[in-house]
């Protein structure tokens, strides 16, 4: 089995890996751990001036560094665990659709996912990442709730 593993730079991050952690070690999985990274620049971002451009540009030379900083934790979680764990980086400006490219390229039989918490609002106006996953995807999804905070 081959699973997705998509990480981002917020804290719920490592209480994903840690699930899937034990998930792939329950089932002889291998790990693939996924960040998608914002193109720098679109068209869809409009007009970007020469000196943006140039800071762009160094951006995307920084691109392994950067790929580092949100993998290096969740990789390390997976192999103590004693799990076959790789890194990559899609990038794109829609990180839904990156995210199931990546899938299809990689042949994964299983996405996980955090959960994300937004406001009513936000949900009407810009649906997450993951309910745009539950709702396009192919491929089974599982989403690992936030953590109950305990009560005091």
């Amino acid at each position: 089995m081959k699973m997705l593993v998509c990480v981002s730079s917020k804290e719920h991050a490592n209480d994903v890996v840690t699930y899937a952690a034990r998930l792939a070690k329950a089932s002889a999985s291998q790990v693939i751990i996924l960040h998608v990274q914002p193109r720098p620049w679109s068209r869809s971002r409009g007009y970007v001036e020469e000196t943006q451009k140039k800071r762009f540009s160094e951006c995307l030379n920084a691109l392994p560094e950067h790929l580092e900083q949100f993998v290096e934790e969740p990789c390390r979680i997976l192999e103590e665990a004693g799990v076959h764990v790789r890194a990559v980086m899609a990038e794109g400006d829609d990180a839904a659709k990156a995210i199931l490219r990546t899938a299809d390229e990689e042949d994964v039989d299983l996405i996980v996912c955090g959960a994300t918490i937004h406001r009513m609002v936000e949900q009407i106006f810009q649906p997450s990442i993951t309910a745009r996953l539950l709702r396009m995807s192919s491929r089974p999804v599982l989403v690992v709730p936030h953590p109950r905070k305990k009560k005091s």
